[in-house]
């Protein structure tokens, strides 16, 4: 993804977010920081603040993208799939047990004839 360069002020609230090509020139006179946002993560703003400037040097703030309702419906369905596929398991095993059970019936009522 490219590096993102991050313009806050010294209260960590963001001015600007700037990535792509050509890449961005770095501001004069404004704190700023670059940084590499990771897969699966976003810059996480709350009331206009993105960054921690209570470490040195300043950190931007990141969080979990959540999941799309796409991924969940794919999760759920993965989900559904194991279910069904362990109840035919299930039901598989009960009827080899039914089986075995009536041949041993059989076999006692017919070896009790002799």
């Amino acid at each position: 993804m490219g590096q993102t360069l991050i313009v806050h002020d010294e209260k960590g609230y963001i001015l600007s977010v700037i990535n792509g090509q050509p890449e961005p020139r770095e501001p004069q006179g404004a704190p700023f920081l670059w940084v590499d946002i990771p897969e699966g993560k976003r810059l996480k703003i709350t009331d206009g603040i993105g960054v921690d400037v209570s470490v040195t040097p300043p950190q931007a703030i990141l969080e979990d993208i959540p999941p799309s309702e796409t991924e969940l419906i794919k999760e759920e369905n993965l989900t559904l799939k194991l279910a069904i596929a362990e109840l035919a398991e299930t039901q598989e095993q009960a009827k080899l047990e039914t089986q075995l059970a009536l041949a041993e019936l059989a076999e006692s009522l017919h070896g009790g004839d002799e």
